[in-house]
């Protein structure tokens, strides 16, 4: 029971609340202070190793060779959503040659400006303006999601449903949940 009502629960949760773990990984990552509070199944439940984590993260620097359409098939295979602006962590949007990321965990938006495809120029900037705030030189972006975490879940649906006694009412729900998982793992590639 248990076990189901986390796998609902995580099925049913919003984004954010897979921001926010992230976010807590990347900062333990980082070896940053902090303090963790979580319940006895938050604290049992597996993670992404610390070698995974690293190698589903990737930087950019300014000098660096990239095709804009590689950045955004990057972007959307670690959870990225494409906007028209990018306001809000977890989201980035594509306006001629710049390409504007809200990267988990950090403070403000990266705005890319290319040259052909070259990164020129890396800068911070205000969500409400939409003004340059400062000059960067290098930026870490990290994946919104663990996606072998999806795929654990994924399977425990896929084991819950094939139990002959799961009421219609429960099926649905555990159905619903599995297409959107499948649809979130392709996503990712």
């Amino acid at each position: 029971p248990v076990e189901e009502f986390i796998t609902l629960d995580l099925v049913s949760s919003s984004n954010a609340y897979r921001l926010e773990r992230m976010k807590t990984l990347i900062s333990i990552l980082n070896n940053e202070p902090k303090i963790i509070i979580t319940n006895t199944e938050g604290y049992i439940h597996s993670v992404m190793s610390k070698e995974r984590l690293n190698n589903s993260f990737f930087s950019i620097k300014t000098g660096d060779i990239i095709r804009m359409d590689k950045l955004v098939d990057m972007l959307v295979t670690r959870g990225y959503k494409k906007s028209p602006t990018t306001e809000v962590e977890g989201t980035f949007s594509v306006r001629g040659s710049i390409i504007d990321v809200f990267v988990v965990g950090s403070i403000s938006p990266y705005r890319f400006d290319f040259f052909d495809d070259e990164v020129e120029k890396i800068k911070t900037f205000d969500v409400d303006t939409q003004l340059s705030t400062g000059v960067l030189s290098k930026v870490d972006i990290y994946p919104i999601y663990e996606k072998e975490k999806l795929i654990d879940e994924k399977n425990k649906i896929v084991k819950m449903l094939e139990n002959p006694d799961i009421d219609k009412e429960e099926r649905a729900n555990l159905e619903t949940g599995l297409s959107n998982l499948i649809i979130q793992i392709a996503k990712m590639k």
